[in-house]
């Protein structure tokens, strides 16, 4: 998830979490008698006769209700959106058609190529962003007695250029996440 989203699901989460707090003290204040006598109602009288005396009362509530529910909903599907790159990647146009590559065959050659370097012990990669400005994430688990410097410059200079290279682009964004696989200690026997 990017920062740009997961800081609207906080300040959303957070405003709503601050109203449903605010209705609920405000139904238990109410409950205990704290605006006057003690009722078993939530709505006075007062609201009730309107509620009564106006058939769209209800309608009214419950299209407030499904509108709430459809942004719910909407909200919850966008969750699950993804910034991964989807279907192909353009690279070029010409009088015979258009040459498209896909965004998995490449991120595919990229693991491969990454679980064969010496001291790789787990790879995984994907492109995001849009077609025309796609960024690579990688995240590689290396044993800890590989030297970091050099493996990043391999991947750097010959991994990462040469994806660029098959892009056909002239800078190539990337996230590189390295994590030391855990080696187990040495047990004692005695």
């Amino acid at each position: 998830m990017n920062r740009h989203k997961s800081h609207i699901n906080r300040t959303a989460l957070t405003l709503v979490g601050l109203v449903l707090l605010a209705a609920g003290a405000l139904a238990l204040a109410k409950a205990l008698g704290a605006f006057g006598r003690r009722t078993g109602h939530l709505m006075t009288p007062a609201m009730e006769r309107f509620a009564a005396q106006h058939q769209w009362f209800w309608w009214a509530v419950a299209a407030g209700l499904l509108v709430l529910v459809v942004l719910g909903l909407s909200w919850l599907l966008a969750q699950g959106g993804s910034d991964r790159v989807r279907g192909g990647l353009h690279l070029a146009d010409g009088p015979d058609g258009v040459t498209r590559m896909n965004a998995g065959a490449a991120t595919d050659a990229v693991t491969s190529e990454l679980k064969a370097l010496p001291g790789v012990q787990d790879a995984h990669t994907t492109l995001a962003g849009t077609p025309d400005k796609p960024y690579l994430r990688v995240n590689v688990t290396i044993d800890e007695s590989t030297d970091v410097a050099s493996f990043r410059t391999r991947l750097r200079n010959h991994v990462i250029a040469r994806l660029r290279t098959a892009l056909e682009l002239d800078h190539l964004q990337s996230l590189v996440r390295l994590r030391l696989a855990n080696t187990p200690k040495p047990r004692d026997l005695a």
